[in-house]
């Protein structure tokens, strides 16, 4: 295992400089280190110094461990700058570039040195996809005033977001055209391109479709449910991941209307959201999104997707191992020790050698399967906090 106290001391790496400008200010800049002992997503942070794996020197098409993101974009909303200067384009930097232009803070990149190589063609699609949205102009943000898309940005685990999505990808082989609706930074997208299917996705939020954009996806910048109003029997699948949480009552039947709407005979769509009844939902996540309005249960949904004519053919929370255990009024009891009988001769003498008797036995094996009983009610109750923090439902729509 590797002991960050055996790192040499920084001053003896090559560092990468991260700058940031603002006229009439002194802003702190980044330092960013690499060190061939540490696995591609740890980091050791120190202040502004970061020292992340030799990996991160490489362009390749994998997110930085999601602390360093969450750093840069609070060191972003802290002071912001007019513009962020990059020393060199290296694996590491092309993050943290594609997070300042979703951002919408001017960048450049002093070095004229061409970056290594790109690892595969993903990266090579996110190099390439990155130089394009570079050219466009964007508006630096010096406004005080808090905004939610920058907000959200700072609070996405990308790495985490793909290994949960990619897990959805499998529902999406015989799909050709797929719409991810509400699709925020494009995680899915990455997800079904890296599996060779063709996606696209819809998304209101500025920061999200440049980030999106940026890794070279098609999104369309627009309000979700406008755009499905335009949309009728195009779509043989779609994909709506925690959107239905920031909608009211009346607008959740919109969607969900709309989606039967936009979707061809046969086609399907797959809808995932918190599960109301996770309690690490209810407790560890939900509410640090503002928009979020309420919980939906996957019940509530699926009904109003029958009235859309959609069909349930799949929901997470129907597996036989999911129940509620039962909570007892009272708290348990130890097993009644027996009523102890006048010891025989024999009995005497084993208790003077320190043995155990028959009966000794009994009464500990007494204990034991009390005790064991005791476990499984707890566990039984304990299990709730293992069920997953999302349901999943998939629905196909009636045939014509």
């Amino acid at each position: 295992m590797f002991n960050p106290m055996e790192l040499p001391s920084t001053q003896s790496l090559m560092p990468v400089v991260v700058r940031f400008e603002r006229l009439a200010a002194q802003i702190p800049p980044f330092h960013l280190y690499f060190d061939d002992r540490l696995q591609a997503q740890d980091c050791l942070i120190a202040g502004n110094t970061l020292t992340l794996s030799t990996c991160w020197q490489e362009i390749q098409a994998v997110f930085l461990p999601f602390k360093v993101i969450e750093k840069f974009v609070n060191h972003l909303m802290a002071y912001k700058p007019d513009a962020v200067v990059f020393e060199c384009l290296c694996g590491a930097t092309l993050d943290l570039i594609r997070v300042t232009l979703a951002m919408g803070v001017a960048m450049r990149v002093e070095s004229e040195q061409d970056p290594l190589a790109p690892t595969d063609e993903h990266a090579q699609r996110w190099l390439s996809s990155l130089k394009n949205i570079s050219t466009e102009k964007r508006q630096s943000g010096q406004k005080n005033e808090w905004n939610y898309g920058v907000y959200a940005l700072g609070m996405r685990d990308h790495n985490l977001l793909l290994r949960m999505q990619q897990q959805h990808v499998a529902y999406f082989e015989q799909s050709k055209k797929i719409l991810d609706v509400g699709c925020g930074t494009g995680v899915m997208l990455e997800a079904l391109c890296r599996a060779g299917l063709h996606a696209q996705g819809v998304e209101r939020d500025p920061a999200a479709v440049r980030f999106a954009r940026s890794l070279g996806h098609q999104v369309h910048h627009a309000d979700a449910l406008d755009f499905l109003e335009q949309s009728s029997a195009i779509y043989d699948a779609l994909y709506c991941s925690h959107f239905v949480e920031h909608l009211p009552m009346s607008a959740v039947d919109r969607l969900v209307g709309l989606c039967a709407q936009a979707l061809l005979p046969g086609g399907l769509a797959v809808f995932t959201f918190p599960d109301p009844e996770s309690i690490r939902s209810q407790l560890l996540g939900f509410w640090r999104d503002p928009e979020h309005v309420r919980f939906y249960h996957p019940a509530l949904i699926a009904g109003v997707a029958q009235v859309h004519g959609l069909s349930l053919e799949y929901n997470s929370q129907d597996i036989p191992s999911r129940c509620v255990g039962h909570f007892e009024m009272t708290p348990p009891t130890l097993v009644a020790e027996a009523i102890q009988k006048p010891l025989t001769l024999w009995q005497s003498l084993l208790k003077q050698l320190g043995l155990k008797t028959a009966d000794d036995l009994q009464a500990l094996q007494a204990q034991v399967a009390h005790q064991q009983k005791l476990i499984e009610q707890l566990w039984q109750v304990n299990q709730t906090w293992a069920w997953e923090d999302n349901v999943v439902l998939i629905f196909r729509k009636h045939a014509a």
